[in-house]
């Protein structure tokens, strides 16, 4: 977190990133602009995860691990969905400018220590079960119960619809949160 640079840093509209791994950043991705998607990344170990001053920006199945602030909104209009949190400082943050949905995220925070709006469909106070966060493998493990088939199906989103993970994998219903689709692997019964 001692960082001064920006991992990624864009002005522009109609950007997409996605299958990313940002790292060690002051500003992990720093976004302007208008109709801006991400999608299936993995942002750590920065001040600010990630800081979007645009309008129309759309964040799916990211996971923000060890930054001070995971998410800062400084927008007309963004919207998150299927987001884990863990080992944040704060996991959201905004000037107050805009609106800001975010549904279907999870964190290991509580409500008042995470910032995340009150949904129905967002949990805190999570714990996940990662291949090996210390080593910043952040691969769901199949015993996960926190993030793991908790996800909603982006795939007919009407504004960033996909169906792939960070590794290009096919999702499969329910969806995992964050950038990795655990694999189901349904077994034959013997005949």
């Amino acid at each position: 977190k001692t960082s001064t640079s920006q991992g990624m840093l864009s002005y522009q509209s109609g950007v997409e990133i996605s299958n990313s791994i940002i790292k060690n950043s002051n500003t992990g991705l720093y976004l302007s602009g208008d109709n801006v998607k991400v999608k299936n990344c993995l942002i750590y170990d920065s001040n600010f995860g990630l800081r979007f001053t645009g309008t129309n920006g759309f964040f799916y199945n990211c996971t923000y691990a060890n930054n001070a602030t995971a998410v800062y909104l400084d927008a007309k209009s963004s919207t998150l969905k299927n987001s884990i949190f863990t080992d944040n400082t704060t996991d959201m943050s905004s000037s107050g400018l805009g609106v800001s949905q975010t549904t279907y995220s999870v964190t290991d925070l509580s409500q008042s220590s995470s910032g995340m709006p009150a949904d129905q469909s967002n949990k805190f106070s999570q714990t996940f079960v990662f291949s090996n966060s210390v080593n910043k493998d952040f691969h769901l493990l199949n015993t996960d119960d926190s993030a793991k088939d908790k996800g909603v199906d982006l795939s007919v989103d009407p504004n960033f619809p996909f169906s792939d993970d960070i590794d290009g994998q096919n999702r499969t219903n329910p969806w995992d949160m964050g950038p990795d689709e655990i694999i189901k692997i349904t077994s034959i019964p013997e005949t």
